[in-house]
């Protein structure tokens, strides 16, 4: 899957920052962006509650526009300036009309995932699993599986422009 595809990046142009009305403000990995991705975790069919760090991470690799609101909404979460989530939306809005892609806001969300200090080994450990994902489930599920995880490993490269860990 090495071949140029429609969603490949031509730039990696990652937007961390949003101007709002009395500051400009940095995305941040940090605890309070942990405690504040709780409220986006996803029950599964069985009862287990997941990770909303995951949830996100896999929302912004899905190339969702909800997700990205919510990876703001958590990553403002340390200042004592936090905007509310309509103030985001609008702003977020205002960025996708200037921009005219969500492009620079997916790889900014990427960026601050992947590389913040406090996710850094939670994202290696996603990569893991989704590496070893094939091997852990029932013959017949192992292709999908395996097609699903270089999936997400090649979205998350025509991102970045790197290869996850």
């Amino acid at each position: 899957m090495t071949e140029k595809n429609v969603f490949q990046a031509e730039k990696f142009e990652p937007i961390t920052e949003l101007e709002f009305k009395d500051a400009k403000l940095k995305a941040k990995g940090t605890f309070f962006f942990d405690i504040e991705a709780e409220k986006y975790a996803k029950e599964d069919k069985d009862g287990n509650v997941g990770s909303g760090y995951h949830e996100i991470l896999q929302g912004i690799l899905n190339r969702k526009t909800k997700s990205i609101v919510e990876f703001w909404d958590c990553a403002l979460a340390y200042s004592k300036q936090r905007p509310t989530k309509e103030e985001i939306q609008e702003v977020i809005q205002d960025v996708i009309e200037k921009e005219g892609t969500t492009l620079g806001l997916l790889q900014g969300a990427i960026q601050v995932l992947g590389e913040s200090g406090f996710f850094k080994e939670e994202f290696k450990m996603f990569w893991f699993q989704m590496s070893q994902g094939p091997k852990m489930v029932q013959q017949e599920k192992k292709e999908g599986m395996k097609a699903g995880a270089e999936f997400m490993k090649e979205t998350y490269k025509t991102l970045t422009g790197k290869a996850p860990y």
